[in-house]
């Protein structure tokens, strides 16, 4: 088998182009792993990477200590904005949660390469490729241009606007009330009174004249971190239990039926770090999950007729899941979070301009707030618009998540620059009306 780095093919041993590509990769000098009959199952192979989980376990409740403080941060920010301290909350709360954030991933990317170095060479397989990618140059997607800084500081870097939406969304909500006299607050809830040309049901749209813009942002951002920490919990709890299961001395025996159903803890620590914004970790452990999963996908389809009928119905379902955990991500984190809180905080950005409310710290901000949901959202677009799995049903929601993303991104783009075109006017941005003078 043949892994090419820079170009991301994956040839199995017995595709009789492999020594074409062999041949063509070495005369462009590119670098590439060659694996031979590689069996992930096989005992010394399991043993030798032990060091690996056993490294996930020893930063365990370091993880979930970071994840913790990620979350808390959200009510931290939103009590403070309420008690007015909204220059605490930006230049205080922000700054140090971001920084505690990156220098522990940093960290946690440390000792995994550690634990990756005690690896013998002979249970490298695919996984080294992955620990390879991420001290390389990080390779930009689509364009193929290769970036001298590494990958592990890339995924840090991208997934920030992620980890400091929620704090802007705290904030948001926690100052919304103060940051609109009562005309603006008044022509919020007559916007939102039940009309003909209201989408959404009636009771929807009493609701929220009722609440008005400070109850709404608040109502979406306890529902959004409330069903994040809930997935949070459940995958960390399955995580916890796989680890304790992985990160021991044990020789399995490949003739245990049973022995094939238990899957690495790759997936469920990833889908946590993805509910506590933390890229870096979410990235490298999605990567080994889908790797450990073409190993064991193509060492089965080679040797289907050692295996029995409980193991090869088991083979059958180990193609990877990375998509399937990234839609959830789309539906708890953008159609929860992002999109409704974006749409809200674009409103009382567009109230603030048209009646004159805001000042200049609170229009940059508020801006902050709106940018970094819309990044948020089309780093989720990204994602479900541009990978693909093996699987045709995988695929089909993947781009049906991608699509309903990227029509919610450019509905709130198109809304963002009415409210900026309209409120430099006075007047109120609508979808159906234009711009409309206020009253």
């Amino acid at each position: 088998q043949v892994w090419l780095k820079q170009s991301g093919l994956y040839i199995p041993h017995s595709c009789p182009q492999s020594f074409d590509f062999m041949a063509e990769a070495a005369e462009e000098q590119q670098p590439m792993i060659v694996v031979t009959d590689f069996n992930p199952w096989a005992p010394e192979v399991v043993q030798g990477r032990v060091v690996v989980y056993d490294g996930l376990m020893s930063m365990y409740y370091q993880f979930v200590g970071m994840s913790f403080l990620n979350f808390a941060g959200i009510p931290t920010a939103y009590l403070l904005a309420r008690k007015g301290l909204v220059i605490v909350s930006y230049f205080v709360v922000l700054p140090l949660s971001v920084m505690a954030s990156i220098a522990w991933q940093y960290h946690w990317h440390q000792k995994m390469q550690a634990s990756w170095t005690e690896v013998p060479t002979n249970s490298h397989g695919l996984w080294a490729a992955v620990f390879d990618e991420f001290l390389d140059g990080y390779q930009v997607p689509i364009v193929g241009i290769r970036l001298p800084q590494p990958h592990w500081l890339l995924a840090i870097l991208m997934s920030a606007p992620e980890y400091a939406d929620p704090l802007f969304d705290g904030v948001t909500a926690g100052s919304a009330e103060g940051l609109l006299d009562d005309a603006a607050a008044r022509a919020f809830k007559d916007s939102w009174k039940w009309k003909d040309h209201c989408l959404t049901s009636k009771i929807v749209c009493s609701t929220m004249a009722a609440q008005g813009i400070a109850g709404a942002l608040h109502l979406i951002l306890v529902v959004s971190s409330l069903f994040q920490f809930v997935f949070f919990l459940m995958n960390a709890d399955k995580a916890y239990w796989q680890l304790r299961r992985d990160a021991s001395a044990f020789i399995p025996d490949p003739s245990d039926d049973c022995f094939l159903l238990k899957k690495p803890c790759f997936e469920s620590l990833a889908a946590g770090a993805e509910c506590a914004n933390l890229g870096l970790v979410a990235n490298l452990l999605g990567k080994l999950e889908e790797v450990h999963k073409e190993e064991v996908a193509d060492w089965h389809q080679n040797n289907q007729g050692l295996l029995t009928d409980v193991q090869k119905e088991n083979a059958n379902g180990l193609p990877n899941n990375i998509q399937g955990r990234k839609s959830i991500k789309v539906m708890v984190k953008g159609w929860l979070e992002n999109i409704p809180s974006a749409y809200f905080t674009i409103s009382l950005f567009g109230l603030g301009l048209a009646f004159g409310t805001l000042g200049k710290l609170s229009i940059v901000t508020t801006a902050l707030s709106i940018m970094t949901s819309l990044l948020s959202l089309l780093s989720m677009v990204k994602d479900h618009m541009f990978q693909r799995s093996k699987s045709k049903v995988d695929n089909f929601f993947t781009l049906a998540c991608g699509f309903c993303s990227l029509v919610g991104l450019l509905t709130l783009l198109a809304k963002l620059c009415g409210a900026v075109v309209c409120g430099s006017q006075g007047a109120l941005f609508s979808f159906w009306q234009g711009c409309e003078p206020v009253q």
